[in-house]
């Protein structure tokens, strides 16, 4: 826990104590409401001061470990905290969203809610739109189970309409083909139609 950091203010501990009774009571509507107040609570009077409207990396520490944490990857309803991370994208540091890309690299698979998946991989195919966030989907669509892997096609269909770099582009299309051809029916077919969609 980093709840006794000195660059977590007041407001920020009661938000993440808010987020953990939630997640002791495996209550998800408990946690959507809680974290329909991040910007109220980690961005308050308290805090504007010094952040400037970025997060500090110490909240954004404790996000991280969220994800790590069972309570939250057993929960359905868990994707109402990974929202936070699109939500807030745009105060987070390159740094920061290094270090996101390596927890969604570690953890996605953990999920037990396909809400979630699916917003992993619009992380890794919309915002990160790299080659590394293609390694990621590339390890992810390679284990794991059949819907998982079939969600994580939505990632490549984001990285392909989304990057203006023809070679990237090509690295998508040629994973997006091997999928067509994968054994499991649910992962071919979704395969198949986001290629033609992107294709067209």
């Amino acid at each position: 826990m980093l709840w006794g950091s000195l660059k977590m203010t007041r407001s920020d501990k009661v938000f993440f104590r808010w987020v953990s009774m939630a997640l002791n009571s495996g209550n998800a509507e408990a946690l959507g409401r809680a974290c329909s107040q991040f910007g109220t609570y980690c961005f308050d009077d308290e805090a504007s001061a010094t952040r400037v409207g970025m997060i500090e990396d110490e909240v954004w520490e404790q996000m991280l470990a969220s994800l790590s944490d069972t309570r939250l990857q057993n929960l359905d309803g868990s994707f109402r905290f990974v929202l936070l991370f699109l939500s807030e994208w745009a105060r987070s540091s390159q740094k920061q969203k290094g270090e996101l890309l390596s927890t969604i690299d570690a953890t996605c698979a953990k999920f037990l809610d396909d809400a979630s998946w699916l917003l992993f991989a619009e992380l890794l195919g919309k915002y990160f739109c790299n080659v590394a966030s293609l390694n990621v989907l590339n390890r992810l669509s390679s284990g794991g189970s059949p819907m998982m892997r079939a969600v994580m096609v939505e990632g490549y269909w984001h990285l392909g309409r989304t990057t203006q770099l023809p070679e990237l582009r090509k690295a998508v299309l040629r994973r997006l083909e091997e999928l067509r051809d994968d054994c499991e029916l649910l992962v071919s077919e979704v395969a198949a139609e986001k290629l033609q969609d992107i294709s067209l």
